[in-house]
C-alpha cells in the first residue's frame, strides 16, 4: 500500500515516516539514545515511530530498536544469523536481503533460511534516556 495521507489510518502514519537512523553514544555499559528519537509531532499531536536503527563507529552491524510502549523495547543486532548480512527493516520485522530470512520484532525467525534468532540487548528505560546494554 502506498503511503497516502488518509486520514482514518493513524496507524498508517507511522508506516510512512522515513526510517530514522540516530548516533548513539557510546558508554561504558552499552549505547545510549534519547527516548525521544521515537517521537513524531505533527499539528500538535504526537504519534511514535515502530522502530528507530542506532548506529555508531564502533558497532560492526547497527542496532535495530523497536518500542513496544513508553518502558517496553527490544533491541537487535541487525545481521542475519543465516550469513551474515546486514539486515533491512520493514515495519515490525527485520528482512535479510540475501536470502529472504525474516526475524520479528522481537528477533525470532518468522522464515527461513535462518535457523537462529537474533541477537538480542536489554534495553533500559530511564526518563528520555534508552540504554542499550552492549555487555
Amino acid at each position: 500500500m502506498a503511503c497516502m495521507g488518509v486520514p482514518f489510518m493513524g496507524a498508517l502514519l507511522t508506516a510512512c515516516e522515513t526510517t530514522r537512523y540516530v548516533a548513539g553514544t557510546m558508554e561504558p555499559k552499552g549505547i545510549a539514545i534519547s527516548s525521544l528519537e521515537f517521537s513524531i509531532t505533527k499539528d500538535s499531536v504526537t504519534s511514535y515511530r515502530e522502530y528507530v536503527i542506532v548506529r555508531n563507529d564502533q558497532l560492526e552491524y547497527p542496532i535495530c530498536v523497536y518500542r513496544f510502549s513508553e518502558t517496553s523495547y527490544s533491541a537487535l543486532l541487525m545481521k542475519c544469523t543465516h550469513q551474515g548480512t546486514e539486515l533491512q527493516a520493514a515495519g515490525d520485522h527485520l528482512h535479510c536481503p540475501a536470502h529472504g530470512s525474516e526475524f520479528s520484532s522481537h528477533g525470532r525467525v518468522t522464515l527461513g533460511p535462518a535457523e537462529q534468532d537474533l541477537r538480542t540487548f536489554r534495553v533500559v528505560a530511564e526518563q528520555d534516556r534508552l540504554l542499550i546494554e552492549l555487555t
